[in-house]
């Protein structure tokens, strides 16, 4: 008699096969709309990390011309679609699904493609604006000329 209520208590512990299906049914539906919602923000998730990644060298540039208390550049092509922290080894090269617009003084242009951030050592900057997008977002990026701040904006194309 002993054996037996033992077998029922394990038996009762299990699940059974309409459960096991119905968490499955849930699992499959859960990660069908995860799927589709990362396949509907495709191009915000190339935008973001990118308006990130600028964002930081940008804030990373101002730090360094404080700390050496001199001015640091940052040059931004956009014939080679490139930009380069002066300092740092190798261009960073932005995506041609990208878009991307720099607006600075005029006196901070070399030519129409070629254009230039300044840090300067008390934290200040030349200032300007630069806005990276493509169908879906743009993220611009605003330079305070005065503090050198450097903060995001999103917006809808």
């Amino acid at each position: 008699m002993n054996d037996l209520k033992k077998r029922s208590e394990l038996h009762d512990l299990g699940f059974t096969l309409l459960e096991m299906l119905a968490v499955l049914a849930i699992m499959s539906m859960t990660i069908a709309a995860a799927t589709i919602s990362m396949r509907s923000s495709g191009g915000t998730a190339r935008v973001q990390p990118l308006a990130v990644r600028v964002a930081a060298d940008l804030k990373l540039a101002r730090s360094e011309a404080i700390a050496r208390n001199r001015p640091v550049e940052v040059a931004f092509n956009a014939a080679t679609r490139t930009y380069q922290v002066q300092g740092s080894r190798l261009p960073v090269l932005l995506p041609n699904s990208i878009g991307f617009e720099l607006a600075t003084p005029e006196e901070f242009r070399r030519s129409a493609d070629d254009a230039q951030l300044i840090f300067f050592a008390d934290g200040s900057s030349t200032g300007g604006r630069l806005t990276l997008s493509d169908k879906r977002l743009a993220i611009t990026l605003m330079i305070d000329w005065l503090t050198g701040a450097v903060t995001a904006v999103k917006s809808i194309p």
